[in-house]
Parts: C-alpha cells; sequence; structure tokens
C-alpha cells in the first residue's frame, strides 16, 4: 500500500515538474508499475492487487486529464482591451461624439472635464450619491461599468 501510493505522489510530481506535462504521463505504462512493486505476502495479496489496479486506472484518468488540460492550454485566448473610446460610444449618443451636448438637453456638459471629477460623477451615479435630474439614468449606465472602464472613459474624455 505505502508503494502504491508512493507511486502515484511520484506520478503527480513528476506531471508537476516537466513543462511538457502530457510527454510525462506518455512514458508511464501501467504494466511497469504493476512490477515495480514487490511480490506481497500472501495475506496481503488481495489488498495490493486492489491497490495495483487502482493506481493503474488512476494513471489512465490522469493521462486523460492532462491530454484535456494540454487541448484547452493550445487553443487561443482572446484578450479584450479596454479603451475609453470604445466605452465613449454608449456615451456619445446622449453626450455628443466629442462630449459637447447636454445630455437629452439636462445634464452638465462633460467636455473639459478633468477625470478625477469624471470619476467621482460616474462613482456617484453607481452609488447613488451624485446626480440630478438624470440622477436615475445615469445609475444604470455607471453600473455596467468595471472600474477599469470607468477609468478608461474618464480620461478620454478628459482629452476631448
Amino acid at each position: 500500500m505505502k508503494i502504491a501510493i508512493s507511486i502515484l505522489v511520484a506520478l503527480f510530481f513528476i506531471g508537476c515538474g516537466d513543462d511538457s506535462v502530457e510527454s510525462a504521463y506518455e512514458d508511464i505504462n501501467p504494466q511497469d508499475i504493476q512490477s515495480a512493486i514487490e511480490k506481497p505476502e500472501p495475506s496481503d495479496a488481495n489488498e495490493t492487487k486492489e491497490t495495483v489496479n487502482k493506481v493503474i486506472e488512476a494513471t489512465k484518468e490522469a493521462k486523460k486529464v492532462v491530454h484535456e488540460v494540454s487541448k484547452e492550454a493550445e487553443s487561443p485566448v482572446t484578450i479584450v482591451s479596454v479603451t475609453g473610446e470604445g466605452v465613449f460610444k454608449t456615451c456619445a449618443t446622449c453626450h455628443g461624439a466629442t462630449a459637447e451636448k447636454s445630455a437629452l438637453g439636462k445634464s452638465q456638459i462633460i467636455k473639459g472635464w478633468e477625470s478625477a471629477k469624471i470619476m467621482k460623477a460616474l462613482n456617484g451615479y453607481k452609488t447613488d450619491t451624485y446626480g440630478g435630474s438624470m440622477k436615475g439614468l445615469m445609475k444604470g449606465q455607471a453600473a455596467k461599468l468595471s472600474d477599469e472602464e470607468m477609468k478608461a472613459v474618464a480620461g478620454y474624455i478628459s482629452k476631448l
């Protein structure tokens, strides 16, 4: 039993230490594991045989898992970059292409605002602590934005 557990632990560390995890498991032959285990005492024969079979099954399962993980690692990863200009496209509907409009004729013109002022307003809308007649509409818009998106759009608007 101790030998079987030692083999499982060794297999785990072999897989974790190799850059090519899958290749570490490809060379493992379940029969090699079985032959590496000492001949058991007659009273322990069934228990040892069961343990060997469990180790063999665990090795096969580990190969499957490693193969699946390797496939996923090879798939392309899409990195989405947040740009203030991209976020502002939604804002431009009401505020104008260069933030020159009073949204729906009721808001302040935000063109020329400093980034910190824009961040304060967006966070205030998000937490319902800022805004006048447009508070309800802007709360929904600000709530959709992540901190990263708010920083990006605030930086963009401040440079318009």
